[in-house]
């Protein structure tokens, strides 16, 4: 008996933001994907993670409603004192950040699966750096995306 491959949020947020041309560039190049939960040692590696958070932004009597999902997206980048790798980092989220605001404004969504249609997608938190070695850097910005839930 085969299983069939059942589609989950977090599958749709990580097939969609593997669409955005700054991550799919390295992608591509590089052989990799974005992780889930996952963030790898090699700089231009990428993870997208769930935050907590109320799941339920208005719930209806008949089980429907509308729900929000918050995950963060990281990369491992190069870090040191070259101005110029860092404000590389800079424009790479700069990038990000305009790709998501335009597909919000076309309404361009991720898949999230059976009886889950995406309403909007956005930046809740500023693209910064998080945490620092001496020659890499994780830097993250958190992402929500508002959708309706069908029962």
């Amino acid at each position: 008996m085969t299983m069939k491959k059942r589609s989950t949020v977090m599958g749709g947020i990580k097939e969609y933001l593997e669409q955005c041309p700054a991550i799919a560039t390295y992608v591509e190049a590089l052989g990799r994907e974005v992780n889930v939960n996952y963030l790898d040692e090699p700089e231009k590696s990428y993870s997208i993670s769930q935050e907590p958070n109320e799941p339920w932004v208005k719930k209806y009597v008949d089980g429907t409603g509308i729900k929000l999902i918050t995950v963060t997206f990281s990369s491992r980048e190069a870090y040191g004192p070259a101005v110029i790798e860092n404000l590389q980092v800079c424009g790479f989220y700069e990038e990000l950040e305009e790709w998501i605001a335009e597909n919000n404004r076309e309404r361009n969504y991720p898949n999230l699966g059976e009886k889950k249609k995406a309403m909007g997608i956005a930046l809740a938190t500023t693209p910064y750096l998080f945490d620092t070695s001496r020659t890499k850097a994780k830097y993250q910005v958190t992402i929500q995306i508002k959708y309706y839930q069908e029962v």
